[in-house]
Formats: structure tokens, C-alpha cells, sequence
């Protein structure tokens, strides 16, 4: 029986022409190299080499071994690379990820504690910071994915994201229930805006040009959690995507007025590489379906601020359905039992 050190001895006497050759090229002997290729002879019965008395040449059946040879061990080659590939093998590798901060409220908690359980032996570095930070530290590769919000005009929230309706949060004691609001009444609006530079705020900044209008009065707030608070307690309003109240419920008393005709913003993963290892394209493909997840429930939570009676159906996902299929996703990615 021949083993892969005959193979590729075999292969280095072809490709050298010479057993001199081939034995620097597999650190033998001469003499080691000729015994392997006549043992190989022995064990296929057929002449595989004419010697002379300095080159070898391969005979008909030689050439066709060769080309054997040559994709048993590109096969075995490719087996091992397939291997140290499948996910969960980088023990001891880590991945960074960057998340904004009301997202990492959001999305992180499901998804971080079945990471851990699937894979023990990768650490994940997470990091909180705006957007543009997180974007200059990927680009500069502190971080391996972010999470954070993007413009729906950018072909990256088509591709890699969701999207989620914007809307404007103020106090119930202010507004007393959510309703759907005229382009026209943003210009009697108090609105906390978050800085320029933002998506969200491009998002804003475009609606308000596209309608013509601007706010009463308008404040910057980077941190889309202080700006809904703000909102609960006082007379303004905070312009923000409705994901976003899904870590705010337990803790402000608001109304939801959504915009006519009003704007959506992006919500982005991306990766510092095209090219993923397996186990950085599963988290990202994890996040992604948790955000799809958010997205499904928008109207939800919506209609939960406004007293509305809760619908049974979101387009064609029943809410236990919704629940069902976000899991579903989740184990589909993680492969867990």
C-alpha cells in the first residue's frame, strides 16, 4: 500500500527528472528516494520511470500516475484546509465587534449568550461607540464586524442590513396618544436631533428638506437613549427609529407619532474583509437575523405606544410564528441541537 510521502516522493522524481533532485527536494537520501519509487513500482506491478544514467523519464504509465497523484494530493490538501475552516476550530482566536449603543441594548444579549455556548473557545470583544468611531476603527482593523446605523440610500443596508421606520418620541403627559402626524407638523416640533455626521441625522436633514420644513427649535443629542428620555419628561420630541424603543419599554412612558410619508434608516453589519472565517460569518449572519427579527416587529411596537389593539398579523408572520422563525434562524446558524 502506498502512503501520501510516496505520493509526493513519486511527484518530485516526475516533476525533477531526477532522483538527485527529488531526494533535496523531500530531504532524503538518493538512495532512500529510489527504494520508495520501486516499492511503488512493486505494489502497481507496472514500470513507472525508464532510468538512465543521469535523467529519469516517465513511461506512458508514469504520466497517468503523475496526473493521479497529483489530485489525490490535492484532495487530501484541500480535506485538511476544509477542516481547520469548519466553524468553532479557531480555539483561541478572538473576534471584535463594535455595536452602537442603544443596539447592543437591542439585539447583543440573544446573541452573545448562544455565541458563547456554541463556540467556548473563540473570546468576542465587544465595543461600544457611535458610529463614526466604529467605522474608523474598522477601517484602521481594531474591529473584525460593527453594527450600527446606516443611510437606506447607502446599497450597504440593501445588501447587509435592515431597515426600521423613524419616528418622533414625546412624553405622554405632553402628547397624551400617538397618532400619525403631517411632514407640516415637524415645523411645530421641539426636536432632539442627533449630530450632523450621523445617518440618522442625514435622514432628517433630508426629510426636512425634501417637505421644506425644520423644527421649531432642535437640539443634538449623540446618544439615542439620553434623547428619548429627554423626550418622555419634557415638551420635546426625539427623532429616532422605532427599534430603538425596544430597550427603552420597561423604563420611559411615551407616545409614538409616526411621520406621513416619513423617512426609514438603516441598520448595518459590516465586516472589515469580503472574506469571512466561517465563524466571524456565522455571528454575522446571527446579528443579521436578529435585526430582521426587530424589524418584523416594528408595527408592534408601534401600535403598543399608540393603545391601539394589538394586530394578530405583521404581513404574514404571526407573532408566534415571528418568534418561531427568529430561533429558527438563530439554531439554523449555530447548528445546535
Amino acid at each position: 500500500m502506498c502512503y501520501l510521502r510516496e505520493f509526493r516522493t513519486f511527484v518530485a522524481v516526475y516533476e525533477e527528472r531526477s532522483f538527485t533532485g527529488a531526494a533535496f527536494r523531500m530531504n532524503a537520501t538518493q538512495s532512500g528516494i529510489s527504494q520508495q519509487v520501486k516499492k511503488i513500482e512493486q505494489v502497481v506491478g507496472i514500470r513507472l520511470f525508464d532510468r538512465g544514467t543521469r535523467t529519469v523519464k516517465p513511461t506512458a504509465q508514469g504520466e497517468l500516475y503523475y496526473l493521479h497523484c497529483q489530485r489525490l494530493l490535492r484532495e487530501y490538501d484541500e480535506a485538511v484546509s476544509d477542516l481547520k475552516e469548519q466553524p468553532g476550530t479557531e480555539s483561541g482566536t478572538s473576534i471584535s465587534l463594535g455595536v452602537v449603543p442603544w443596539l447592543s441594548r437591542c439585539i447583543l444579549p440573544p446573541v452573545l449568550a448562544r455565541f458563547a455556548a456554541a463556540y467556548p473557545g473563540i473570546t468576542l470583544n465587544v465595543e461600544e461607540a457611535s458610529g463614526e468611531v466604529l467605522e474608523a476603527r474598522l477601517r484602521e482593523g481594531h474591529l473584525n464586524l460593527i453594527v450600527s446605523e446606516n443611510d437606506v440610500c447607502d446599497s450597504d443596508t440593501i445588501n447587509q442590513g435592515a431597515v426600521s421606520q423613524c419616528v418622533l418620541v414625546t412624553g405622554r403627559h405632553e402628547r397624551g396618544v400617538s397618532r400619525d402626524i403631517l411632514p407640516a407638523e415637524l415645523a411645530t416640533r421641539n426636536i432632539i436631533l442627533p449630530p450632523k455626521g450621523n445617518p440618522l441625522r442625514t435622514v432628517a436633514d433630508r426629510m426636512f428638506a425634501g417637505y421644506g420644513v425644520k423644527p421649531a427649535k432642535s437640539i443634538e443629542i449623540n446618544s439615542i437613549s439620553a434623547a428619548v428620555n429627554l423626550a418622555a419628561q419634557s415638551s420635546w420630541s426625539a427623532f429616532v427609529p422605532i427599534v430603538a424603543l425596544v430597550a427603552e419599554t420597561a423604563t420611559i412612558d411615551c407616545v409614538v407619532d409616526r411621520i406621513v410619508g416619513g423617512p426609514d434608516v438603516g441598520v448595518v453589519v459590516r465586516t472589515r474583509r469580503i472574506s469571512l472565517t466561517p465563524t466571524e460569518q456565522i455571528l454575522r449572519e446571527n446579528l443579521m437575523a436578529e435585526l430582521t427579527r426587530f424589524a418584523l416587529n416594528t408595527q408592534l411596537i408601534s401600535q403598543s405606544y399608540s393603545g391601539r389593539q394589538e394586530p394578530k398579523a405583521v404581513g404574514h408572520h404571526p407573532q408566534p410564528d415571528r418568534d418561531r422563525w427568529a430561533g429558527a434562524m438563530a439554531e439554523r446558524y449555530f447548528e445546535l441541537p
